[in-house]
């Protein structure tokens, strides 16, 4: 043992001095730098933020223990998990969300807790940590406070938190020790201890002289072999990498030019596409309101105007009627008058012939001498001279009366029409003016809040769109360079390794699982709807495995995104013998999303082979009714 220990020592002597004083002067640049910042370490950080939370310092707990999360989920620790599949610092993540789901729920942030719970649960699928963790009496509480904020998800059982409030068990006694002599055990060990030192130092001492001989010989031997092989070797490695470094750099420079470029112009293709269907569509919209608000005014116009050609129409036939009835009441009082002066003229004409026939028998009776017939016919015929133009007059006068008055009525209705036509008119004139100047006002309003808003879907579909092909080629991008660097990373560690056939079948497998697992990342960081999203996308994967379609299935079930979750379970059916918990996953879902049949036809295939807990029990009775 000594031999043996002594000679492996010596043999590396120089180097682990070597190792020893760069150490030391690394651990003191480590002691200076850390004396000069002071940064707290995360798990000072955990730490302070219990006690914070101890002490009743709710914000401070809250702000020291979400730093604690996340520095213990890093970038560097978000690589590792997304390299590896394991991530060294998640009992310290989840004993920080545990603490900081309590700090938020004492300080009244109910759905900053459901968060940080949701955050937990996610960490879990990364690893099953929660039973084992290390918990104080202070976290007692944090089971019930999961099972309120979060029901239908389970927590496990801490088992720690159990073994602590267990009861104690009883110390055994110390069993007796016997009397001894001090003095006489003292001499004792001297003497040993006397006796073995002398031994050892003369061994030692041969040792030491043989070994340095050997080695002295020996590493001259081997330090003139070692430096040829050396040599030689960093040579020949350094040809190798930089050979393999520049044909990896030239093909992945050539391949991710290539492959961003045509992701590119597609993503622009179609964000092109998509904006010119959205612009049609609007002005497909704008034209059909603008037609639908011009044929609105036309008719609203159309109505004004027969209105008021029906109110025209009603007036002139008034008119007509009233102008009609004036004409025949004159017409009327003409006639009268017409017969009391042609009674009066007769009277007048028969009381004429009444005095000259009294005259003319007066004349005749005292002239009777005379010639009486001649006389007589010669009065006669006066008197009906007088008659005739008496009656002449009178018919004349009746005749200029008679025009004077149908003068005087066409005269009346003419300007009574014109009158109305002027009326109607000026009425049609002010009500076409008003009507279209209002109408036209209503229809540019109309037209240009159509514009607007037509312009504002046009301008949010657009960023929509954009938003969206810029995080696509972001995210392909990223996607590129990540496989790349591990790539050339690969090429420099191993340029010489010939590949398999079960390479190709570990790459197609590598990206739904990368993805996989920044989801959750996104889920443990708080990024439900992203890590939503990114379990989506990994379900509509063709051809990928079927457990990481199963375990992007749950995510979608834990994210809540049932509708996405339905289609993922859809393309895992049949279930198979101990898959029944997906299969409860899946009732769930289907009896979120509105399909209760189905949903009750899986959950009685699940019901007879998982555990029966509180949230089962109230989907259950939910979905059954």
């Amino acid at each position: 043992m000594v031999n043996l220990g002594v000679v492996n020592f010596v043999a590396g002597r120089d180097t682990v001095r070597v190792m020893t004083v760069v150490s030391l002067v690394l651990l003191l640049c480590a002691a200076s730098l850390g004396a000069q910042t002071a940064v707290p370490t995360p798990d000072q950080l955990l730490d302070l933020g219990k006690a914070n939370l101890r002490s009743g310092d709710v914000a401070a707990a809250i702000e020291n223990l979400r730093e604690a999360a996340a520095q213990y989920l890093g970038p560097e620790q978000k690589r590792q998990y997304i390299d590896t599949g394991r991530l060294d610092t998640l009992p310290q993540l989840e004993s920080a969300l545990v603490y900081l789901s309590l700090a938020y729920d004492k300080a009244g942030r109910e759905r900053e807790a459901r968060e940080t719970v949701m955050r937990l649960l996610s960490a879990e699928r990364m690893g099953a940590t929660f039973t084992t963790l290390s918990l104080g009496e202070d976290a007692a509480t944090f089971r019930a406070l999961a099972a309120r904020l979060v029901p239908s998800i389970p927590l496990p059982v801490n088992t720690t938190a159990v073994a602590q409030t267990a009861a104690p068990a009883p110390t055994p006694a110390p069993a007796p020790t016997p009397a001894v002599d001090p003095n006489a055990e003292a001499a004792r060990i001297a003497a040993a201890q006397k006796e073995s030192d002398a031994r050892v130092a003369a061994e030692i001492a041969a040792i030491q002289r043989s070994a340095d001989e050997a080695i002295a010989a020996a590493r001259k031997a081997n330090d003139e072999r070692i430096a040829a092989e050396r040599a030689a070797i960093e040579k020949a490695a350094n040809d190798s990498i930089a050979a393999a470094r520049t044909a990896a750099e030239e093909r992945v420079s050539s391949e991710r030019a290539a492959a961003l470029e045509a992701q590119r112009a597609a993503f622009e293709k179609s964000a092109d596409d998509a904006i010119a269907v959205a612009r049609k569509a609007a002005d497909d919209r704008v034209a059909t309101e603008r037609a639908s608000i011009d044929q609105a005014a036309a008719d609203a116009i159309a109505a004004a105007r027969k209105a008021a050609d029906d109110r025209a129409v009603a007036e002139r036939a008034a008119i007509d009627k009233a102008a009609e009835d004036q004409i025949a009441a004159a017409k009327q009082a003409a006639a009268d008058r017409v017969v009391v002066e042609r009674a009066t003229i007769d009277k007048a004409a028969a009381d004429q012939i009444a005095a000259a026939r009294q005259a003319a028998d007066e004349r005749v009776a005292s002239e009777r001498a005379t010639s009486a017939d001649t006389q007589r016919a010669s009065i006669d015929k006066s008197a009906d001279d007088a008659i005739a133009a008496a009656r002449k007059a009178a018919e004349d006068r009746v005749a200029a009366e008679r025009a004077a008055i149908d003068k005087a009525a066409a005269d009346q209705i003419a300007a009574a029409r014109a009158a109305a036509d002027d009326r109607v008119g000026s009425e049609r004139a002010a009500i076409s003016a008003g009507q279209r100047a209002a109408i036209d006002q209503a229809a540019e309003q109309a037209i240009a809040a159509a514009r607007k808003a037509a312009d504002e879907r046009v301008a949010t579909e657009r960023a929509a769109l954009e938003k969206a092909a810029d995080d696509r080629v972001a995210a392909e991008r990223a996607a590129i360079q990540q496989a790349t660097d591990q790539r050339i990373a690969t090429l420099h560690k191993a340029p010489t390794v010939r590949h398999q056939p079960t390479v190709e079948k570990a790459e197609a497998v590598r990206s739904p699982l990368s993805s996989l697992r920044q989801a959750d990342m996104l889920a443990t960081g708080g990024d439900v709807e992203g890590a939503a999203r990114l379990y989506a996308r990994i379900a509509a994967t063709p051809d990928v495995p079927r457990e990481v379609l199963a375990s992007a299935a749950t995510g979608l079930y834990r994210t809540s995104d049932y509708r996405d979750a339905v289609s993922a379970f859809g393309r895992l059916a049949p279930f198979a013998r101990g898959e029944e918990d997906l299969r409860y996953y899946n009732a769930v879902s289907l009896y979120e999303v509105g399909d209760f049949e189905q949903a009750k036809k899986e959950l009685a295939c699940a019901l007879p082979y998982i555990e029966i807990t509180d949230d089962v029990s109230r989907y259950r009775l939910k979905i059954e009714q």
